[in-house]
């Protein structure tokens, strides 16, 4: 049994990598990921939200896993969500020194043969925003078919918020929450809506 085996819990391999249960050892690593992906405005950088959002990583229903090497080296994450039904969702993360060199291929592969082998699954669900054209390409190349395009999350989040907020000036420090928020939207995003089929990897 090697270091890594002993230390953590393990979801799945293929004997080079290894997807591994998220713990607070993380922390760290996933918030530069955060920060990679989605800039210094990433919520997990901000006092009123970090450990919340920490938290829901940890605790909530998605289920998200560490990737990492032999040694513990991280790689990035992936996350199975809405587990209820048979069309769990997909979403992943690499930090940028590891992208463009096949891992993604890799590891949503172990995700979803081990996922496969513990329950009936139809398809899984992949969204992409627009702006990322790179993990556009890389599942259109695994073989993700497009179904739909909806709204951004942030998009809605922001609309509904407005909403509720618009009578009420006297939230503590509500003006700064919203120009927060606003940051977050890079633009005027739409999300495309791929399904991935489990014999494509089986």
């Amino acid at each position: 049994m090697n270091t890594l085996e002993s230390e953590r819990q393990i979801y799945a391999t293929d004997g080079n990598y290894f997807l591994c249960p998220i713990i607070e050892k993380d922390r760290e690593h996933f918030v530069n990921l955060q920060i990679q992906t989605k800039g210094r405005t990433t919520l997990f950088l901000n006092p009123h939200f970090k450990d919340i959002m920490w938290n829901q990583v940890l605790q909530g229903k998605d289920k998200t896993f560490s990737i990492l090497d032999i040694h513990g080296n991280y790689y990035g994450t992936i996350e199975l969500r809405n587990l209820s039904g048979k069309t769990p969702e997909i979403g992943i993360a690499l930090m940028e020194e590891y992208q463009n060199k096949g891992l993604a291929y890799k590891v949503i592969k172990m995700l979803i043969k081990e996922t496969c082998s513990k329950r009936e699954i139809d398809y899984f669900l992949i969204r992409i925003l627009s702006r990322n054209s790179h993990s556009k390409h890389a599942f259109e190349k695994m073989g993700a078919i497009f179904i739909r395009q909806e709204s951004s999350f942030f998009t809605t989040f922001m609309n509904e918020f407005n909403k509720i907020t618009k009578n009420l000036d006297r939230i503590k420090e509500k003006d700064k929450i919203i120009k927060q928020m606003q940051n977050l939207i890079v633009e005027e995003e739409i999300i495309y809506q791929y399904i991935l089929l489990p014999e494509l990897f089986i």
